[in-house]
């Protein structure tokens, strides 16, 4: 199944499927959750204040992610722990771990 997330105006730099969900993490310091059939953002995981570069969700767990962002921070992620604003869903941070300074 191809999803286009052309409507989305950002740089995607890592994607991951899961089950019917496809996770997108870009350039403007978020993650969007898109539904695959319905073909629309179904949750966007704020929190990295840079770029983020890669997403992995858990092998046996599709809930849990984790993402790496160019402001030197991994941050885990619970799916299931959602909020409303606006009518969407956004998803905060379970755990960040920033890199010190070198």
């Amino acid at each position: 199944m191809l999803l286009s997330l052309s409507l989305y105006p950002y740089l995607i730099f890592s994607t991951s499927l899961e089950d019917a969900n496809i996770l997108s993490a870009s350039g403007d310091h978020s993650i969007k959750v898109w539904d695959a059939q319905e073909k629309k953002c179904i949750a966007t995981l704020l929190g990295h204040r840079g770029s983020v570069k890669s997403i992995r969700s858990h092998p046996t767990n599709p809930d849990l992610v984790v993402s790496g962002a160019r402001d030197r921070s991994f941050m885990l992620w619970d799916l299931r722990c959602s909020r409303g604003r606006n009518g969407k869903l956004f998803v905060t941070y379970l755990f960040c771990c920033l890199e010190p300074n070198a």
